[in-house]
């Protein structure tokens, strides 16, 4: 049932890209997917960091270990948090979504086929995350004084979503993608990843650790070094190499098939700078293959300055170029689905539980 109901809800969000009935509609599903999630690949981790936060003190950020302590303190059971945690999360992602697109039901469409299965399994990342997405709003708004107030709310959030999850500090860099052209973000990008690559060493990851109070993670990072095989490394940069060219792609089908105005295609080309920013993780690769999570939480981003690139349509009318960018738009999110999720053994841990395993459903 819930296979054919989010099936319904895609084809309702792709085709009435601004209902508001739809929009309530996906947010519900969204809701009921996640909330009643259960038997995915990182459900005993997540089980056991919110019934016994003090035995992953090290490991735990301190903003996601004191939400672990207070929900605790009030007899708060698991499955009661997730429900809660659930709809903030789409509360602060619709939030963004609906202010910066007309087409927002579109964006949850895409949003659907991917890579939200992977944001359910990942609890604590997608709570950094809907932070983060929150705080794009304050990317896409310009000043032209000379202190814009937007970039310190921005690096405000940033720090904030890095409580709950390290990786987020990544996100910072992004600022690069707001102030400079293309030329200058790829310049910049490849000088960062440069310098990745002789300054993050073992020491320096312990240091860092040791600073924000997560040496244990770090240690534990270390330690399973040798262990990452090279063939796992190879596969995770290919499957960068696969979304930012997928990405590339798409980019420039919408420039040729779009009629932009200057405010969507300042927009797309941010996205643009936005993903070639993001590469700078590559150097931490060889530390740890989840850091290519920090380039597929892009994806929000990428579908709303997608969807800004659709043009209005008369009521029973098609419009095919429309047509075009988002036929295109879902074979991306399809082939990123394949490659990240059903090729190999997350369709058994992050895909299926999704829709088999629904506490709801049972």
């Amino acid at each position: 049932m819930l296979y054919i109901s989010a099936l319904l809800v895609d084809v309702f969000d792709l085709t009435k890209k601004r209902s508001k009935i739809v929009l309530f509609i996906s947010l519900m599903l969204l809701w009921v997917l996640y909330a009643f999630s259960s038997g995915n690949a990182d459900e005993i981790t997540n089980k056991a960091r919110f019934y016994m936060s003090s035995n992953f003190i090290g490991m735990t950020e301190p903003g996601y270990a004191l939400i672990m302590r207070a929900f605790n303190s009030i007899g708060v059971s698991f499955e009661f948090y997730k429900m809660i945690i659930a709809a903030f999360e789409l509360l602060l992602i619709s939030s963004t979504v609906v202010k910066f697109t007309k087409n927002y039901n579109f964006v949850f469409g895409l949003y659907l086929i991917f890579p939200f299965c992977m944001d359910v399994v990942q609890m604590r990342e997608t709570l950094a995350l809907s932070i983060v997405v929150f705080s794009l709003r304050f990317l896409f708004i310009h000043s032209n004084k000379k202190y814009d107030k937007n970039n310190t709310y921005f690096v405000l959030c940033i720090i904030l979503a890095s409580m709950f999850h390290s990786s987020s500090l990544i996100y910072m860099f992004l600022l690069i993608a707001k102030k400079f052209d293309v030329k200058q973000v790829i310049g910049l990008s490849l000088g960062i990843a440069l310098a990745g690559l002789i300054l993050i060493t073992p020491t320096t990851i312990t240091l860092i650790g040791k600073i924000i109070n997560m040496s244990g993670k770090v240690t534990g990072l270390l330690f399973k070094l040798d262990a990452v095989s090279w063939r796992v490394t190879r596969m995770t940069l290919f499957r960068i190499f696969v979304y930012f060219l997928l990405f590339l792609l798409l980019y420039y089908l919408i420039k040729s098939k779009s009629a932009l105005d200057g405010g969507n295609k300042k927009k797309l080309d941010f996205a643009l700078k936005c993903n070639i920013v993001i590469l700078i993780i590559i150097p931490l690769i060889k530390y740890s293959v989840d850091f290519y999570r920090c380039q597929i939480s892009l994806s929000i981003l990428n579908y709303i300055c997608f969807a800004d690139t659709l043009s209005s349509e008369k009521k029973g009318k098609i419009n095919m170029r429309n047509a075009l960018i988002i036929i295109a738009c879902v074979i991306v999110s399809i082939v990123n689905l394949y490659f990240l999720v059903i090729n190999n053994n997350n369709i058994n841990t992050v895909f299926y539980p999704l829709f088999k395993n629904n506490l709801l459903y049972k």
